[in-house]
């Protein structure tokens, strides 16, 4: 447990202090979210041609 902790604090605190990291940790989310919502969006669209050409 103190491990975990440790761990944590350790990332935490790097965010909390290198504002350049925690802009690119940022960054690096919301472009990984829209590639899974870009994804899923094609995916949903592909589904639906095969429905509707069956």
């Amino acid at each position: 447990m103190c491990g975990f902790a440790a761990g944590f604090w350790g990332v935490i605190g790097v965010l909390l202090f290198k504002k350049d990291w925690r802009h690119k940790l940022f960054r690096f989310s919301e472009e990984t979210v829209d590639k899974i919502y870009v994804a899923v969006v094609l995916r949903v669209d592909k589904m639906k041609r095969i429905r509707e050409s069956a």
